[in-house]
């Protein structure tokens, strides 16, 4: 596992506004799952998050199980995110499609028989939790996300991303994944300080050989922002 610089998509996320529909099958079926969590039901809790058809319930399964024990269901949070289209797009208006009521404190979505709550934030923050431990399938997933949502949860995806970039030896570690997204390496000199983008462009100096094609690459990419 590599260090990630502090970031700021957290402060992204903190900003983002909450908007009631009038009604919502994310509402249901989040009670539902939180039911199941507040009578300790771990295995029917295994098994939506596994196999359950709504992406959300995988999702939301896999996420309380993750927070009830992260080094035990942390492969089952990861598969339990959505990979489809119109998954990934549930995932990110969900505190819009699941109306504000008085269960909502915090940005989460909270029920009196579950210990966690649910909402974008505190999800996209967890697998973010993944992703920067180095699981390359919560990384493919994640991934994903590029260029979806708008306001702070666009800006926040957008800045979780861009931020993965200021590690060289994770960026390095995960290229066949990373490298396909190689142009936000442009955008690290926008986003950090003149310090910190000399450490990161030294980094992948010293980790990458004088003859490795990546190299003029990277640093072309780094000394050329958009």
């Amino acid at each position: 596992m590599h260090p990630i610089l502090p970031s700021g998509w957290m402060l992204l996320l903190a900003t983002s506004q909450l908007i009631g529909q009038p009604s919502s099958s994310d509402l249901n079926t989040a009670k539902q799952v939180m039911e199941i969590a507040g009578k300790h039901e771990w295995k029917a809790m295994q098994n939506l998050a596994q196999s359950a058809n709504d992406p959300m319930k995988r999702l939301f399964a896999g996420y309380l199980l993750f927070r009830l024990d992260p080094k035990k269901y942390g492969s089952t949070f990861t598969k339990s995110f959505p990979e489809t289209r119109s998954g990934i797009s549930n995932f990110i208006i969900l505190n819009q499609s699941i109306p504000y009521s008085k269960e909502w404190q915090t940005g989460e979505y909270r029920h009196p028989k579950a210990k966690w709550g649910i909402g974008f934030n505190s999800i996209f923050s967890a697998y973010r939790e993944r992703v920067v431990a180095g699981d390359p399938e919560a990384l493919r997933r994640f991934l994903m996300l590029k260029g979806l949502g708008d306001g702070a949860q666009g800006q926040a995806i957008s800045s979780g991303i861009a931020e993965l970039f200021y590690d060289p030896g994770y960026v390095l570690d995960h290229w066949d994944l990373l490298e396909p997204h190689q142009a936000f390496l442009r955008s690290v000199k926008n986003w950090v300080s003149e310090t910190q983008f000399l450490a990161i462009r030294k980094g992948f100096q010293e980790r990458l050989n004088p003859s490795d094609p990546r190299l003029p690459l990277i640093l072309s990419l780094l000394d050329n922002p958009e």
